[in-house]
């Protein structure tokens, strides 16, 4: 009986094929819903850059355009008041080789001038753009400017104090003008003569 089923399996083993089971790779080598989660990743991706980047160079174009309108503003306030300055000292030093009623008028008509000085535009940036004023102005040569003149020349009575501050607000505020390469016209914006006609003693 054992005999019999032996020469059976042999049988069926020679009768039978080999069977062998091959899994074919999908068509270009990988999976579909792994091509759409590599596309949809990477579209996301250079989306969320494509957004960035606008939006730093939005922030970059604003912030340019600020300081732009920022330093114009003090450029030309500053140009203004430096007149002015530039005018008190043509003023003193004429007076400096005059009589002692020379030195007096051209303290008076120094304060004149610091009535027509302004400062406006630099506090008002100062305030709400410090920043940016800070960044224009890293020496501070405008600060120390605008603590001259008007504020410290003003009511000054004492000549030879008053000639010296004249003088370092000049070169501080053609410093800053210089440091900015931003041109100077000296035309008045008050009139040198008018110390002459009324004040002078001769």
């Amino acid at each position: 009986m054992l005999a019999l089923l032996l020469q059976t399996t042999q049988l069926a083993r020679q009768v039978a094929p080999n069977v062998y089971v091959t899994v074919q790779p999908p068509p270009g080598g990988m999976p579909e819903w792994a091509k759409i989660l590599i596309s949809a990743g990477t579209g996301a991706v250079f989306a969320l850059l494509g957004s960035l980047g606008m939006e730093l160079l939005k922030r970059r174009l604003d912030r340019k355009e600020t300081t732009n309108a920022v330093s114009k503003q003090l450029a030309d306030e500053l140009t203004h008041n430096l007149r002015l300055v530039d005018s008190a000292r043509r003023i003193f030093a004429d007076a400096a080789k005059a009589q002692e009623d020379s030195r007096i008028a051209a303290v008076f008509v120094l304060q004149l001038m610091t009535t027509a000085a302004t400062t406006d535009r630099y506090e008002d940036n100062f305030e709400k753009k410090k920043g940016t004023v800070h960044e224009l102005d890293p020496k501070q040569s405008l600060a120390q400017f605008y603590r001259l003149f008007p504020r410290t020349l003003k009511g000054q009575e004492d000549f030879a104090a008053a000639s010296s501050f004249l003088d370092m607000a000049s070169k501080l505020g053609h410093n800053y003008l210089e440091s900015h390469q931003i041109p100077f016209d000296p035309k008045l914006d008050f009139d040198d003569s008018a110390y002459w006609t009324l004040f002078r003693t001769r």
